[in-house]
């Protein structure tokens, strides 16, 4: 069940990706550099799931977001045209925004994310790494005013679907009924 649920996620993904006006010819090498960040997290989360369970998932992320963000400092350095750039944070409504996506969306949310990998194991958690491209595009149509198409929705219910099975709720829940349905057929005996 849960290689059906990442088939079904992958593939919700795969359906939203590609809707709009666009459609395959749509693609550009920005996707390809989402696909490998997206897949170089997933991989972090494998290793996270197998470090040392004596290590706290929170410490652990914020030494990986202090090492991570002075290595990403740098390499904007040299690959970034016009580095002047940071001045534009000093507007009061940019520097909010970049607040408020470093430490909440960025520093808390790895954290917590982290935190679940250590208790509930990688292949679960990974599963919902699917989740970000929902959320990407209710926030597009919220805060871009960008337009949600069919395949929006289509790409969503394999997400969820995916989700859902890929996580083992599906199956908890068959297995759920089965035991009521046992233990109803052992009373009525």
């Amino acid at each position: 069940m849960k290689g059906a649920g990442f088939l079904l996620g992958f593939t919700g993904v795969i359906i939203t990706t590609l809707a709009g006006p666009g459609g395959v010819s749509g693609i550009s090498i920005g996707d390809l550099f989402v696909f490998f960040s997206i897949a170089a997290q997933a991989y972090s989360f494998i290793l996270i799931g197998k470090l040392n369970p004596s290590l706290d998932p929170r410490l652990l992320t914020g030494y990986m977001l202090v090492i991570g963000s002075a290595f990403i400092f740098v390499i904007s350095m040299v690959v970034e045209a016009e580095p002047a750039q940071i001045i534009q944070l000093f507007n009061v409504k940019m520097m909010g925004v970049f607040l408020f996506s470093a430490l909440i969306c960025t520093a808390f949310g790895h954290m917590v994310y982290n935190f679940a990998t250590k208790h509930v194991g990688p292949a679960e958690t990974a599963i919902f790494i699917n989740f970000n491209t929902f959320f990407a595009i209710l926030g597009a149509s919220l805060f871009l005013k960008e337009s949600i198409y069919m395949e929006h929705i289509l790409g969503l219910l394999f997400i969820v679907s995916g989700v859902l099975l890929g996580t083992g709720a599906v199956e908890y829940l068959i297995n759920k009924r089965k035991r009521r349905h046992q233990t109803l057929k052992k009373q009525s005996m």
